[in-house]
């Protein structure tokens, strides 16, 4: 295989990998309705451009995910470097409501990309944003006005408060996803291998079985579907036969034993995701279930 094939595997890899982190976060936020991969048009049925991974929030919110693995000559990220992709950011960002955040995800450094987004997230007002930027900050900033028309020093101020630069390798995004599987399943392994499946079908809008229509233009992974997934991957229950409520020692009953070092206060409050119920401990070591 050539190298150009090579570096394109991997990064449909990194860009599966990120879906799936943000699959777990679903698991945690009830707040996020479904994910999107390689997403075609929003809710108003506008194209999207920054399209890789789109969470979608209850409230109508959005968040946008690109996806580069590594910079082409693997030093920091740079509007040159990344001139087509912040151009489809933009252009997002000009058709999209307020609620429409962007993230850039890649194993490279963002340099002073970085340092726009978050001098413009901690500043108030656009003159503050200007003096607080570094000098290679305000080189990038006038790099970025050069190649977006009609981007003023306001409009870019709002356009970087809403894009933040990670910068996490692969094996950092499959630690963090593994930490998440490791609470909810007892075969990690087999969830990660069927989530992966399931982001890769949806990706290329293949059907789920049998169904045909709808299914094939399916392009989102619910939190329903999701936990369908896991509990194929042996969820506690499946693995002790037991389809009762259960409480385990992977984190919420170590409360118990490390309340001097860590957990001072009580009550405290656990949301279990799959079995739509509250835990409340309370100072007398009691446990009490709101079935929601």
């Amino acid at each position: 295989m050539s190298k150009a094939g090579i570096d394109s595997n991997i990064g449909d890899e990194y860009q599966v990998y990120v879906a799936a982190y943000w699959a777990m976060k679903m698991l945690a936020d009830n707040s996020i309705e479904k994910l999107e991969c390689e997403a075609l048009f929003d809710g108003k049925g506008m194209p999207v451009q920054v399209d890789d991974v789109v969470v979608r929030y209850e409230n109508g919110d959005a968040l946008f995910c690109q996806c580069k693995v590594n910079s082409p000559t693997h030093k920091d990220w740079t509007v040159s470097a990344l001139k087509n992709d912040l151009k489809k950011a933009w252009e997002q960002f000009s058709c999209s409501h307020q609620g429409a955040s962007f993230i850039f995800y890649s194993s490279t450094s963002f340099g002073s990309l970085s340092k726009l987004a978050d001098t413009a997230q901690q500043t108030e007002d656009v003159n503050t944003f200007i003096h607080k930027l570094s000098q290679n900050a305000k080189k990038e900033l006038l790099k970025f006005q050069q190649t977006i028309q009609g981007s003023t020093d306001i409009l870019c101020w709002k356009f970087f408060k809403k894009l933040s630069f990670r910068a996490k390798s692969l094996k950092e995004l499959q630690s963090d996803i593994n930490d998440y599987l490791e609470m909810q399943v007892t075969q990690k392994e087999t969830a990660l291998a069927l989530v992966k499946e399931e982001i890769r079908r949806i990706s290329s809008r293949q059907p789920q079985g049998e169904k045909k229509s709808a299914c094939a233009r399916q392009s989102s992974l619910s939190r329903k579907r999701l936990v369908e997934i896991l509990e194929q991957a042996g969820g506690v229950h499946r693995f002790s036969s037991w389809d009762g409520p259960m409480l385990t020692d992977s984190g919420g009953f170590q409360v118990f034993s490390l309340t001097e070092l860590t957990f001072p206060h009580f009550p405290q409050l656990f949301k279990s995701y799959p079995h739509y119920c509250i835990i409340i401990c309370t100072l007398k070591k009691e446990i009490i279930f709101y079935i929601l």
